[in-house]
């Protein structure tokens, strides 16, 4: 399996842990959408991020810049979705 798939899959499963929260323990309803479209968004972003960035060399800090924009980035698109 290729390193941007891998990542995208684990940014998956930490959006989906976020959603989960969010949907749980957030106040109104229509939140359990998070839940959906935080894994989503954590996909996409993570993996296209990697892609471009890092590509096939792995540096420290291209990484560290990957996660954070991942992070940002992801965020603003879940309430996009």
């Amino acid at each position: 399996m290729k390193p941007w798939i891998k990542y995208g899959i684990f940014n998956a499963l930490v959006g989906l842990l976020i959603g989960a929260y969010t949907a749980i323990t957030a106040i109104g309803d229509g939140y359990f959408v998070v839940g959906i479209a935080a894994p989503l968004a954590f996909f996409l972003t993570g993996r296209l991020l990697w892609k471009f960035i890092v590509k096939k060399k792995y540096d420290v800090v291209k990484i560290i810049i990957t996660g954070l924009l991942t992070g940002v980035i992801s965020h603003y698109l879940t309430f996009v979705i």
